[in-house]
Parts: structure tokens; sequence; C-alpha cells
């Protein structure tokens, strides 16, 4: 009897063995694909969290070169702003000396040369510049510019010789050149007149 419970528990034993060997199996692939699956869900989040990051630092950056542009507009206007006002102070200042007067004769000859004969011509100009057109032709006085003089025929077609419109010119010509200034590779201003 010894013998044959022996043999049942080696019978057993051997079973058991077989059974724990199964199960060990079982569970070793269950636990590989648990590694796996947890593996390539961590490398999914990982990606995710660096996508996340490069995601927020194009913000950053963009947002940040948004903002330097902006301040970069904001000092070039009124770096513009402040040139303008000067110009503008300097012709108001020529605006009242003999020179200027000289200029108002000089371009009122050469402006109304071809307007000679037309009797539906009127002149537009500031108050203190009205002794320097002739006193027979119709004018505007038009305090808003600063010298210089507009020409509207048939009152329809304006003829345009203000310093006002020089001053225009003047700035669009500033603007190009204070953008080469804050940008090398922009291509050279070109004057106009």
């Amino acid at each position: 009897m010894e013998l044959f419970s022996k043999m049942v528990m080696e019978k057993n034993l051997s079973e058991d063995k077989a059974t724990l060997e199964a199960l060990n199996l079982k569970y070793a692939k269950v636990l590989d694909d648990m590694e796996q699956k947890c593996s390539k869900e961590r490398d999914t989040y990982l990606e995710h969290v660096k996508n996340k990051a490069k995601d927020q630092e194009r913000r950053l950056l963009s947002k940040a070169h948004s903002e330097s542009q902006k301040k970069v507009l904001i000092k070039k206007n009124a770096l513009l702003i402040k040139l303008k006002n000067e110009i503008v102070e300097a012709i108001e200042a020529f605006a009242i000396t003999e020179a200027y007067e000289a200029y108002f004769h000089e371009r009122f000859e050469r402006a109304l040369s071809p307007h000679q004969n037309d009797d539906n011509l009127v002149v537009g100009l500031k108050a203190r510049d009205l002794a320097y057109v002739p006193y027979e032709m119709k004018t505007i006085i038009d305090d808003g510019i600063i010298g210089g003089f507009y020409m509207i025929k048939n009152g329809k077609i304006k003829y345009d010789y203000t310093l006002n419109s020089e001053v225009d010119e003047i700035e669009e010509y500033l603007g190009c050149m204070i953008n080469a200034l804050f940008n090398p590779s922009q291509e050279a201003c070109s004057e106009t007149k």
C-alpha cells in the first residue's frame, strides 16, 4: 500500500507539476501580453505628451514672434509720426518766409498756365496766401492746408498742389525708409518726384 500511495502521490505530483507548468506558461503569456499592452499605452501617452509639448512650444514661439512684431510696428509708427510732425513744423515755418512766397508764385504760374482761359476754375488756399493770387480769381479759403493751393476745374476735377500732398509723398518715402531700417533685405525705396 505504501507503494500504491507513493505511486498515486507521484502521479498527483506529476499532474500537479504539469498543471502548474501549464498555468505558468498561460500566466507568462498573459503577463507578456499585459507588458506589451502597457508598453504601447506608455509609448502612445509619451508621444501624446511630446506632441502636446511641441505644440505648446510652437504656440509660445508664435505668440512671442507676434508680440515682438507688434512692438516693432508700434515703434515704426511712433517714429514715422515723430518725423512727419517735424516735417510739418518745418514746412509751416517755411510757409511764412519770403522763399515760400517765391515758391508759391512759381508753382502757381506753372499750374495755371494750362488753364489760362478757364472761367470755371476755383483756387483753394490758406487765408494768409490770398494775396499771392490775382484778385479776380474765384477762391476758397481752406485753412486745413499747410500751404500751397489746389485748383478745382468745372466743380469736378481737383488738381492738388498743396504742401499737404508733398508731406503725404514724403511720409510714404519715410515709411519705406523706416521699414528698410528694420528689414535690411527689403528693396531700396525710390523717392517720388
